[in-house]
């Protein structure tokens, strides 16, 4: 499984202006040991967002959207 089907989204409908952010997150996923449980989960994707944010990477919504429902317990 990988990080987008983990996370139920169809990588070819996400923006083509965000591609970068997603590899990103992606590459960071695996670094971090791949991570399902949601509280590292939701830890995980905090973390990769600030980083796109400070590196100035426009990232997909739904991974924002995620990290929220994780939060409240909402998904999966």
């Amino acid at each position: 499984m990988d990080f987008f089907e983990l996370l139920e989204v169809d990588r070819e409908k996400l923006p083509r202006h965000t591609a970068e952010a997603a590899d990103k997150c992606e590459e960071q996923w695996e670094e971090c040991g791949r991570p399902t449980n949601p509280q590292r989960l939701a830890r995980f994707l905090s973390d990769a967002l600030r980083s796109c944010t400070e590196e100035g990477l426009r990232y997909p919504k739904v991974l924002l959207l995620r990290l929220k429902q994780l939060q409240r317990g909402e998904w999966p």
